[in-house]
């Protein structure tokens, strides 16, 4: 059967191609016409078209990914940290995100540099991500200060808490306390996000010299219960970072054990199910 479903993949590959270089171009135009006209493009049309783009661009890199966790996320806006390894991640989290209908709509927060290619910034313009200079520590917090209105908004936000990607295949990087500002500011759930795998599958953007280099056959994402306001706004926001770092890191290095020893199947017992009625 994996035989066989390497030949449809292959048939379907030109296919899928083409359709996404369509995305591409959708994406853009749709993007310049948001610009000029915010109010005349909904959020759901938005979204629909990054969407699209996201499943083909996974397909196309041939990427096989399991899930675990994603329909216990709250159904009220969160703030999503996740760890980071690859260009593609943000990629892989939209489509996942998107495909759940209990999870409200959401925008990321990247790098300031994104903004300057051409293709990807449209996707993230459309999405109404935020963006920030990472060269500028103060204005960063100023960022996560002022976001206040995710509750009125109804959309949670994600975030890469390690602040940039990390290659070594067996390291959490540091995380950004001030980034939790944002759960404070708007006392919402935080949900924990471990992505192990993606490394090594944006070919050449992902390839450091001198790092622990492993490209994984297949990826794995879990979304860690949420932290309710409750349980963490009388926590200092050093010591609450520090808590969802090892929280992160154990469930993350035990994926990283489990798929050097080859027991894959004992990483999720129950992968997650495609649900029915997503948003399309």
């Amino acid at each position: 059967m994996s035989v066989l479903k390497k030949i449809l993949h292959w048939l379907a590959y030109p296919f899928v191609g083409i359709a996404f270089l369509w995305s591409m171009m959708r994406v853009k135009q749709k993007a310049k016409t948001y610009a000029k006209y915010p109010n005349s493009m909904p959020l759901e049309v938005r979204y629909e078209y990054v969407y699209k783009m996201a499943k083909r661009a996974i397909f196309l890199r041939n990427i096989k990914i399991e899930t675990y966790g994603f329909e216990k996320n709250p159904q009220v806006p969160a703030l999503y940290i996740a760890n980071h390894k690859s260009t593609f991640d943000p990629i892989i989290l939209f489509k996942y995100l998107y495909e759940y209908p209990q999870t409200p709509y959401f925008k990321f927060v990247a790098k300031k540099e994104l903004n300057q290619n051409d293709f990807i910034s449209c996707a993230l313009k459309l999405v109404d991500t935020i963006f920030i200079d990472r060269e500028n520590p103060r204005s960063v917090i100023e960022v996560y200060r002022n976001q206040t209105n995710m509750i009125k908004e109804r959309r949670s936000i994600v975030l890469f808490i390690e602040g940039t990607r990390i290659y070594d295949v067996d390291k959490i990087g540091p995380f950004h306390a001030g980034a939790l500002h944002i759960a404070f500011n708007n006392l919402c759930p935080i949900v924990p996000v471990v992505m192990y795998g993606t490394i090594g599958n944006n070919g050449k953007y992902d390839r450091k010299e001198n790092v622990k280099y492993v490209k994984s056959k297949k990826v794995y994402v879990e979304c860690l219960p949420a932290i309710k306001s409750n349980d963490y706004m009388t926590t200092n926001i050093n010591q609450l970072s520090d808590s969802l770092h090892d929280l992160i890191e154990t469930k993350y290095l035990r994926i990283h054990k489990l798929v050097q020893e080859k027991r894959q199947k004992e990483i999720f017992e129950e992968p997650d199910q495609k649900p029915k009625g997503i948003r399309f």
